[in-house]
């Protein structure tokens, strides 16, 4: 019994590893806000039970026996936060590490680097001041 402890343990050191590794990989891909948002979902996991329906569809299931739908396919999860900030939440993030899918698939386009250097490429220009 304690060996199987042991190699859960190590499990479970492993797969967090895997986690900050790929994280590390794709900072240049992801502003820095998106990294710590993803960062701060994954430490929330276990808390968590995934059950998956099809390819593409789960069913997260917290220690209070609530439950979210997750559709990877349609970018929903049932909590609404994944669809109004185009970042993960924790249900989605609890999907996402045991299939070991890139988060960059995940997250909107709107949280990469290239689109924030897009976004302000332009030249801001001063309002002239409306009492003069």
């Amino acid at each position: 019994m304690h060996d199987k402890r042991l190699k859960a343990r190590e499990w479970d050191k492993n797969a967090k590893l895997n986690v900050l590794i790929f994280l590390c990989l794709n900072k240049a891909r992801l502003v820095p806000r998106a990294v710590t948002h993803i960062e701060k979902m994954s430490k929330k996991i276990g808390q968590y039970r995934v059950e998956g329906t099809t390819n593409k569809c789960f069913v997260t299931i917290s220690g209070s026996s609530k439950k979210w739908k997750v559709n990877l396919k349609n970018f929903e999860c049932q909590c609404r936060e994944w669809q109004l900030t185009g970042l993960s939440c924790v249900h989605v993030v609890s999907v996402l590490i045991p299939l070991r899918h890139p988060w960059i698939e995940y997250c909107s386009e709107y949280h990469t680097v290239a689109k924030y250097v897009v976004t302000y490429n332009l030249p801001i220009h001063a309002i002239d001041d409306p009492s003069e």
